[in-house]
Parts: structure tokens; sequence; C-alpha cells
């Protein structure tokens, strides 16, 4: 089983929220602490940037009806935000998933460190432990994502017509598949400010568009002091 680091907003983690079954993610959401209407509307961020609760907050996500349909999966995953060292600037989410389809069942537990600098939130490394049950059998193993160097993630604020350009590099280690080196370019622009209602309540957020050099656009919408709300494949039910 070879996972593949899947890098949307990562943030922030929209790495978590961006990823679909069998991706090595992240934030990618961020971790908030408001729920219900307006949720965006909280005056400012958390810890390391704007676009993130504090720490010990969890957001719960479950793939939209329409990324099941297409996709043929159903399940979810949270997101907490375990610590932030403000000395280092390193920051540490964990994401716990689940996910089926017609042909297997699985379960994985993401721990992602990222390291908050001057001028953005970067990926140092991200450890993926998973079960996979398919076909009778049982597979389990753990993935590892190093970044060589560091990765920026996003700026730590931004507005609508924010652009910036990221770097990839590093090697994905699987316990059952070996290793791979990887290298690719994204592409990130803030497209537009957007209301944006998900289960977990009413949102002002912005747009994000990510253009990644080996895949398609993808796009997620991130609110201040939350994180990522929705993406293309999943949105935020409820927020702790």
């Amino acid at each position: 089983m070879r996972n593949v680091p899947c890098l949307c907003a990562l943030v922030l983690p929209a790495f978590f929220a961006c990823t679909g079954p069998g991706d090595s993610g992240s934030t990618g959401d961020n971790s908030g602490d408001n729920s219900g209407d307006n949720g965006g509307d909280n005056g400012g961020g958390g810890d390391c940037g704007d676009f993130n609760g504090g720490v010990g907050s969890v957001l719960s996500y479950e793939y939209t009806d329409e990324y099941s349909q297409q996709n043929g999966v159903s399940g979810g995953f949270d997101v907490t935000f375990d610590s932030y060292d403000a000395a280092t600037g390193a920051a540490v989410y964990t994401s716990t998933a689940e996910t089926d389809t017609a042909q297997s069942t699985s379960t994985s537990t993401s721990v992602q460190n990222l390291e908050c600098r001057s001028d953005g939130l970067y990926a140092i490394s991200t450890t993926v432990d998973y079960v996979v049950n398919a076909g009778g059998q049982q597979f389990t193993g753990t993935t590892t994502t190093t970044y060589d160097p560091a990765a920026l993630l996003q700026p730590l604020t931004l507005d609508v017509g924010s652009t910036w350009d990221s770097s990839f590099e590093g090697t994905t280690t699987d316990s059952m598949a070996g290793s791979q080196d990887f290298s690719f370019s994204q592409a990130a622009e803030v497209v537009a400010a957007e209301s944006v209602t998900v289960p977990a309540g009413t949102y002002d957020s912005l747009k994000v568009t990510y253009s990644p050099s080996n895949g398609s656009p993808s796009n997620a919408w991130l609110a201040v002091g939350v994180g990522t709300v929705k993406t293309d494949a999943s949105e935020l039910v409820s927020v702790q």
C-alpha cells in the first residue's frame, strides 16, 4: 500500500481535510474553536497564523454526498491540534480516519509535524499508521513522509488575491511497499471570499485553489480562527 502526500490546504491542515482514502494527508485541517452561525467571524486566529484554532481543539469532517457518490466511499475523520511550541514554532496535529468502500474498510491515525515560521506554516513530516480489511485479508502498516527541505503550506495571513508557490521534495517510506522519492511544485491562490454553510455552521471563508504540478486543481475554504471548513471532498460537521 503506497500512500502519496496530499497537499491541499493542509491547513491546516487542510492537509488532513483534503485527503481521500489511502492518502497520507494532513491538515490538513486546522482545528478551530467556533461552531454555529458566523463561525468565521471570531475576529482572529489561533496559534501560528490566522487560519487555525487553539491547542486541544478538535475538528470533525465527513466526505460530502457528492464525493461519496462519485467515488463509492463513505466515512470521515477527526483532526486534533495537539501541541504548539511558540519558542521553536513546532506544531503537531493528529488525524484519525475511517473509510468504507464496496471492496474494503480502513482506519488510520496520522501525525503531522509542522513548523511555524515568520513567513508561513511548513510541513516537516507525516506518519500514518493504517489498517485495511479487503478480500478477507487484513493489512497493517506505517507510512512516513519526510519533506527535505521543509515545504511551505501557506502564509500565516491571507486575503483575496494572495498567491504563493511551494516546492515539495522528500521521501515516503511504507512498511509494506518500501521507499519512494517525490518532487513536485504547487501554486496556490485565494480566488474569492465566500460564505460557506456546512453541517457545523455558516462561516465567512476564503476560497483557495491549489494547482499541483503532478495532479488536478483542488479547492479548500478556510475560515479565520477555524481552518478548513470545506474541501472538494469533505466538510466540517462539528468543532470541539
